[in-house]
Protein backbone atom coordinates (compact mmCIF):
# COMPACT_ATOMS: atom_id res chain seq x y z
CA UNK A 1 0.00 0.00 0.00
CA UNK A 2 2.79 2.36 0.76
CA UNK A 3 3.73 2.02 -3.00
CA UNK A 4 0.84 3.57 -4.33
CA UNK A 5 1.37 6.84 -2.13
CA UNK A 6 3.84 7.83 -4.77
CA UNK A 7 0.90 7.32 -7.16
CA UNK A 8 -2.13 9.84 -5.21
CA UNK A 9 -3.16 9.88 -1.79
CA UNK A 10 -6.28 8.40 -2.93
CA UNK A 11 -4.88 5.50 -4.00
CA UNK A 12 -3.10 4.61 -0.97
CA UNK A 13 -6.45 5.59 0.88
CA UNK A 14 -8.39 3.68 -1.20
CA UNK A 15 -6.40 0.34 -0.79
CA UNK A 16 -6.25 0.89 2.85
CA UNK A 17 -9.54 0.91 3.31
CA UNK A 18 -9.93 -2.22 1.27
CA UNK A 19 -7.42 -3.94 3.57
CA UNK A 20 -9.60 -3.36 6.51
CA UNK A 21 -11.84 -6.53 4.90
CA UNK A 22 -8.40 -8.38 5.14
CA UNK A 23 -8.01 -7.37 8.49
CA UNK A 24 -11.29 -9.20 9.76
CA UNK A 25 -10.64 -12.00 7.23
CA UNK A 26 -7.24 -12.32 9.28
CA UNK A 27 -8.81 -12.50 12.48
CA UNK A 28 -10.51 -15.75 11.23
CA UNK A 29 -7.57 -16.82 10.13
CA UNK A 30 -5.95 -16.30 13.10
CA UNK A 31 -8.41 -17.99 15.02
CA UNK A 32 -7.94 -21.22 12.71
CA UNK A 33 -4.30 -21.67 13.14
CA UNK A 34 -4.30 -21.08 16.73
CA UNK A 35 -6.63 -23.38 17.43
CA UNK A 36 -5.30 -25.84 15.18
CA UNK A 37 -1.74 -25.42 16.05
CA UNK A 38 -2.47 -26.39 20.31
CA UNK A 39 -4.42 -29.57 19.40
CA UNK A 40 -1.90 -30.52 16.23
CA UNK A 41 1.46 -30.38 18.56
CA UNK A 42 -0.33 -32.73 21.22
CA UNK A 43 -1.20 -35.08 18.68
CA UNK A 44 2.03 -34.97 16.97
CA UNK A 45 3.76 -35.04 20.60
CA UNK A 46 2.13 -38.42 21.44
CA UNK A 47 2.44 -39.47 17.37
CA UNK A 48 -1.18 -39.89 17.01
CA UNK A 49 -1.34 -39.62 12.93
CA UNK A 50 -4.73 -40.18 12.61
CA UNK A 51 -5.97 -37.47 14.85
CA UNK A 52 -3.80 -35.25 13.76
CA UNK A 53 -5.05 -35.68 9.97
CA UNK A 54 -8.72 -35.47 11.37
CA UNK A 55 -7.54 -32.33 12.57
CA UNK A 56 -5.75 -31.25 10.25
CA UNK A 57 -8.69 -31.79 7.65
CA UNK A 58 -11.74 -30.52 9.76
CA UNK A 59 -9.53 -26.80 9.85
CA UNK A 60 -8.79 -27.08 6.09
CA UNK A 61 -12.37 -27.57 5.27
CA UNK A 62 -13.81 -24.79 7.81
CA UNK A 63 -11.02 -22.50 6.96
CA UNK A 64 -11.53 -22.70 2.97
CA UNK A 65 -15.36 -22.53 3.45
CA UNK A 66 -15.38 -19.23 5.26
CA UNK A 67 -12.19 -18.16 2.99
CA UNK A 68 -14.65 -19.00 0.03
CA UNK A 69 -16.90 -16.72 1.43
CA UNK A 70 -14.67 -14.17 1.79
CA UNK A 71 -13.86 -14.56 -1.87
CA UNK A 72 -17.11 -14.43 -3.26
CA UNK A 73 -18.14 -11.19 -1.36
CA UNK A 74 -15.25 -9.31 -2.59
CA UNK A 75 -15.46 -10.30 -6.09
CA UNK A 76 -19.13 -10.02 -6.26
CA UNK A 77 -19.95 -7.18 -3.89
CA UNK A 78 -16.82 -4.93 -3.07
CA UNK A 79 -18.38 -1.58 -3.56
CA UNK A 80 -20.84 -2.52 -0.22
CA UNK A 81 -17.90 -3.46 1.40
CA UNK A 82 -16.24 -0.57 1.10
CA UNK A 83 -19.35 1.23 1.77
CA UNK A 84 -19.25 -0.18 5.45
CA UNK A 85 -15.72 2.10 5.66
CA UNK A 86 -16.79 5.58 3.94
CA UNK A 87 -19.40 7.29 1.51
CA UNK A 88 -16.63 8.70 -0.49
CA UNK A 89 -17.51 7.57 -4.34
CA UNK A 90 -13.52 7.57 -5.11
CA UNK A 91 -12.47 5.87 -2.39
CA UNK A 92 -15.02 3.35 -2.87
CA UNK A 93 -14.34 2.66 -6.74
CA UNK A 94 -10.23 2.50 -5.77
CA UNK A 95 -11.33 -0.06 -2.89
CA UNK A 96 -13.78 -1.92 -5.19
CA UNK A 97 -11.16 -2.18 -7.74
CA UNK A 98 -8.65 -3.83 -5.27
CA UNK A 99 -10.90 -6.10 -3.81
CA UNK A 100 -11.90 -7.66 -7.31
CA UNK A 101 -8.70 -8.69 -8.58
CA UNK A 102 -7.70 -9.64 -4.51
CA UNK A 103 -10.74 -11.82 -3.99
CA UNK A 104 -9.06 -15.04 -5.03
CA UNK A 105 -6.43 -14.78 -2.25
CA UNK A 106 -8.30 -15.03 -0.12
CA UNK A 107 -9.12 -18.93 -0.91
CA UNK A 108 -5.62 -18.96 -1.52
CA UNK A 109 -4.57 -17.84 1.90
CA UNK A 110 -7.28 -19.81 3.87
CA UNK A 111 -5.67 -23.09 2.45
CA UNK A 112 -2.11 -22.51 2.50
CA UNK A 113 -1.84 -21.00 6.00
CA UNK A 114 -3.59 -24.23 7.13
CA UNK A 115 -0.65 -26.31 5.50
CA UNK A 116 1.94 -23.94 6.72
CA UNK A 117 0.52 -24.36 10.04
CA UNK A 118 0.98 -27.96 10.02
CA UNK A 119 4.16 -27.76 9.05
CA UNK A 120 5.41 -25.57 11.62
CA UNK A 121 4.36 -28.38 13.98
CA UNK A 122 5.13 -31.24 12.37
CA UNK A 123 8.53 -30.77 12.75
CA UNK A 124 9.04 -28.40 9.34
CA UNK A 125 8.94 -24.70 10.85
CA UNK A 126 12.12 -24.02 9.09
CA UNK A 127 10.54 -24.96 5.77
CA UNK A 128 6.90 -23.20 6.46
CA UNK A 129 9.64 -19.96 7.48
CA UNK A 130 11.40 -20.32 4.05
CA UNK A 131 8.26 -20.21 1.99
CA UNK A 132 6.41 -17.02 4.01
CA UNK A 133 9.86 -14.56 3.83
CA UNK A 134 10.07 -16.32 0.16
CA UNK A 135 6.40 -14.89 -0.80
CA UNK A 136 7.00 -11.44 1.05
CA UNK A 137 9.94 -10.84 -0.72
CA UNK A 138 8.30 -11.49 -4.05
CA UNK A 139 5.00 -9.37 -3.07
CA UNK A 140 7.36 -6.38 -2.62
CA UNK A 141 8.73 -6.99 -6.39
CA UNK A 142 5.79 -7.66 -7.88
CA UNK A 143 4.13 -4.49 -5.98
CA UNK A 144 7.08 -3.02 -7.57
CA UNK A 145 6.75 -4.02 -11.27
CA UNK A 146 3.02 -4.10 -11.64
CA UNK A 147 2.01 -0.71 -9.81
CA UNK A 148 4.85 1.45 -11.71
CA UNK A 149 5.16 -0.64 -15.01
CA UNK A 150 8.61 -1.36 -15.10
CA UNK A 151 9.61 -3.03 -18.19
CA UNK A 152 7.14 -4.22 -20.49
CA UNK A 153 4.92 -4.55 -17.34
CA UNK A 154 2.33 -2.45 -18.12
CA UNK A 155 1.21 0.51 -14.97
CA UNK A 156 -1.52 -0.98 -13.25
CA UNK A 157 -1.86 1.23 -10.13
CA UNK A 158 -4.55 -0.56 -7.56
CA UNK A 159 -5.28 -3.29 -9.83
CA UNK A 160 -1.69 -3.95 -9.60
CA UNK A 161 -1.01 -4.30 -5.89
CA UNK A 162 -3.92 -6.51 -5.72
CA UNK A 163 -2.47 -8.31 -8.05
CA UNK A 164 0.78 -8.75 -6.83
CA UNK A 165 -0.54 -10.38 -3.58
CA UNK A 166 -2.76 -13.06 -5.38
CA UNK A 167 0.04 -14.07 -7.46
CA UNK A 168 2.21 -14.53 -4.10
CA UNK A 169 -0.34 -16.21 -2.12
CA UNK A 170 -0.91 -18.46 -5.32
CA UNK A 171 2.65 -19.33 -4.86
CA UNK A 172 2.53 -19.98 -1.34
CA UNK A 173 -0.60 -22.52 -1.93
CA UNK A 174 1.20 -24.34 -4.53
CA UNK A 175 4.66 -24.61 -2.58
CA UNK A 176 3.10 -25.77 0.96
CA UNK A 177 0.70 -27.85 -0.85
CA UNK A 178 2.75 -29.77 -3.49
CA UNK A 179 6.39 -28.22 -3.07
CA UNK A 180 9.04 -30.47 -1.81
CA UNK A 181 8.85 -31.68 1.65
CA UNK A 182 5.35 -30.08 1.98
CA UNK A 183 2.78 -30.72 4.51
CA UNK A 184 1.00 -32.69 1.55
CA UNK A 185 3.48 -35.29 1.41
CA UNK A 186 3.20 -36.33 5.11
CA UNK A 187 -0.90 -35.45 5.90
CA UNK A 188 -3.36 -37.50 3.93
CA UNK A 189 -6.96 -35.21 4.12
CA UNK A 190 -9.00 -36.99 5.58
CA UNK A 191 -12.78 -35.75 7.81
CA UNK A 192 -13.92 -37.26 11.06
CA UNK A 193 -17.02 -35.07 12.77
CA UNK A 194 -15.30 -35.61 16.42
CA UNK A 195 -12.41 -34.33 15.41
CA UNK A 196 -13.87 -31.08 15.08
CA UNK A 197 -15.06 -30.99 18.82
CA UNK A 198 -11.56 -30.66 20.71
CA UNK A 199 -11.24 -27.92 18.15
CA UNK A 200 -14.37 -25.45 19.04
CA UNK A 201 -13.50 -25.68 22.09
CA UNK A 202 -10.40 -24.23 21.27
CA UNK A 203 -11.28 -21.89 18.30
CA UNK A 204 -14.25 -20.05 19.89
CA UNK A 205 -12.22 -18.45 22.12
CA UNK A 206 -9.53 -17.75 20.35
CA UNK A 207 -11.89 -15.78 17.99
CA UNK A 208 -13.16 -13.32 20.65
CA UNK A 209 -9.85 -13.06 21.96
CA UNK A 210 -8.19 -12.24 18.49
CA UNK A 211 -10.99 -9.84 18.11
CA UNK A 212 -10.76 -8.31 20.86
CA UNK A 213 -14.81 -9.02 21.85
CA UNK A 214 -15.15 -7.40 18.49
CA UNK A 215 -13.78 -3.62 19.55
CA UNK A 216 -11.17 -4.19 17.09
CA UNK A 217 -13.87 -4.72 14.24
CA UNK A 218 -16.43 -1.80 15.87
CA UNK A 219 -12.92 0.22 15.56
CA UNK A 220 -12.27 -0.55 12.17
CA UNK A 221 -15.58 0.33 10.79
CA UNK A 222 -16.48 3.48 12.68
CA UNK A 223 -12.53 5.18 12.01
CA UNK A 224 -13.91 6.04 7.79
CA UNK A 225 -17.41 6.88 8.13
CA UNK A 226 -16.93 10.58 7.03
CA UNK A 227 -16.62 11.86 3.44
CA UNK A 228 -14.00 14.06 2.32
CA UNK A 229 -15.04 17.57 1.47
Amino acid sequence: ALMLGVLSQDSLSAVSLAGQITFIFNLFMGGFTTGMSILAAQYYGKGDQVSLEKIFAYVLRISALVSAMFCLAALFLPQQLIRLFTSDPVLIRGGADYLRVVAASYLFTGISQIYLCMLKNTGAAILSTIISSTVVVLNIILNAVLIYGIGPVPRMGIAGAALATTLSKLLELVWAYGGPGSAADEISVWFGRRAGEGLLEVFCPDVCRQSGMGNRIFDVFSHHGTPRK
